[in-house]
């Protein structure tokens, strides 16, 4: 489950950091990233891990 934590804050920062550039699209791509991994995360965590389909 912490690869799931570490990938979304892989995710936000390098969305931080693409914004700076003024980089939008690919800023909001990328936060939108972070933000699903980190909802897999809390749910993984809350009601552990379930099997990869894919």
């Amino acid at each position: 489950m912490d690869f799931l934590k570490k990938r979304a804050k892989e995710f936000y920062s390098n969305a931080l950091e693409i914004f700076e550039k003024k980089v939008y699209n690919l800023s909001a791509f990328n936060l939108e990233q972070a933000t699903q991994l980190w909802l897999k995360y809390l749910i993984a965590k809350k009601l552990g891990e379930w099997p990869q389909t894919h």
